[in-house]
């Protein structure tokens, strides 16, 4: 999937549901955000998991 593809099927979650994010891919997500660029590369930024 190109950028493009990726960028025209975003969308915004209205509702969520009770289920939990598998640990697995909780981890990942945090791990590509640590590697993401920051604006002007201003560091540091923290992330915060909410499970409840």
């Amino acid at each position: 999937m190109s950028i493009l593809d990726t960028a025209k099927a975003r969308f915004s979650v209205r509702a969520y549901t009770g289920q939990a994010v598998e640990e697995e891919k909780l981890q990942k997500i945090l791990e590509i955000a640590h590697v993401a660029p920051t604006a002007a590369n201003m560091q540091p930024v923290r992330l915060v998991v909410v499970r409840s």
